[in-house]
């Protein structure tokens, strides 16, 4: 019975979507806000630190990040990766990236 529940468990796990997430680095030398519009889910990171936010799609929307001065806006269908800049383990998808003041 044991190995019968086990097995039930892989099959409908095998069926999930990884969550995704962008674990972003903050090289602006200033705090930074990110705000995803239409979802209105804010992450702030404070500077040289990083932190996970999920880039989640949503049909329209747009992920702004904000310093004091300074202002960026992306699509998060432009923010995929390279492989080798993603890692998974488990169930999470974790892409690595850095913002500088540049953008």
């Amino acid at each position: 019975m044991p190995r019968l529940l086990l097995l039930a468990a892989v099959l409908a796990l095998t069926g999930c979507t990884p969550a995704e997430y962008v674990n972003l680095y903050n090289a602006t030398g200033d705090a930074i806000t990110i705000l995803m519009e239409k979802s209105q889910r804010v992450v702030t990171i404070p500077p040289r630190t990083a932190a996970d936010f999920s880039p989640a799609y949503i049909p329209g929307e747009r992920i702004v990040i904000r310093t004091s001065k300074q202002s960026w806006s992306y699509s998060p269908r432009s923010l995929f990766a390279p492989p080798s800049f993603v890692q998974q383990r488990m169930m999470v998808m974790r892409a690595f990236a850095r913002i500088d003041s540049r953008g």
